[in-house]
């Protein structure tokens, strides 16, 4: 079948013992993907979402965003509005960046469903353990990128694949509602495709692109 991200051929590369899930590896753009059969519902994926536990006030899930708020901080001004992308119920970034005066909206499929906020531009927009959960991302990618004013970035938070690791043990992928996974070389495809100029990388798990 095709890549879900930039519909170059992609190829079986593993099949998860336990359940029999198929995962896939495009060698254009390096995804690698859940194959869609193996995909939950809408409603089952609804269901997952709502055992998180998240709460802006939890002190551990702050300190686990810390890394994408700190970015914002050093990167736009105060008077800056932005988007959290996928917040989810309990957006602790956007709440941070509130509290230092920033403006920020949400937008949620589940929680927050505004399509009003998709028809501004941002300065800035946050996808925090979000883009893993796509299962369109070359459809979504192109969306946020079209949000963003012509001097506006993507913060991303979502855990890289470094293909020198296995991925049977890689724990990440046993999250049912995480259904496709980047690497580097994956995003240095992403700034060529949908007009970015650089991708900075903060760790294994956060990471910047600018205009």
């Amino acid at each position: 079948m095709n890549c879900i991200l930039c519909e170059g051929p992609a190829t079986l590369f593993f099949i998860e013992p336990r359940n029999q899930y198929q995962y896939l590896h495009c060698q254009t753009c390096d995804l690698r993907f859940l194959h869609p059969r193996f995909r939950l519902t809408s409603k089952e994926e609804h269901s997952r979402y709502l055992l998180h536990k998240n709460d802006i006030n939890d002190l551990e899930y702050q300190k686990f965003v810390s890394p994408l708020y700190k970015v914002v901080l050093d990167r736009c001004s105060s008077d800056s509005i932005g988007l959290d992308y996928g917040c989810g119920a309990a957006p602790v970034v956007s709440h941070l960046l509130t509290q230092q005066g920033y403006s920020i909206l949400h937008y949620d499929p589940f929680f927050k469903p505004d399509i009003g906020v998709l028809e501004k531009k941002y300065r800035f927009i946050l996808a925090v353990e979000v883009v893993e959960h796509f299962y369109d991302p070359g459809r979504e990618l192109l969306k946020l990128s079209h949000l963003l004013d012509p001097e506006g970035a993507l913060g991303i938070m979502t855990l890289l694949y470094n293909p020198t690791d296995s991925f049977e043990s890689w724990y990440y992928k046993n999250d049912p509602t995480h259904v496709c996974f980047y690497s580097e070389l994956t995003f240095q495809w992403i700034v060529s495709k949908f007009g970015f100029s650089s991708c900075t990388f903060y760790g294994p798990r956060t990471l910047w692109l600018s205009r």
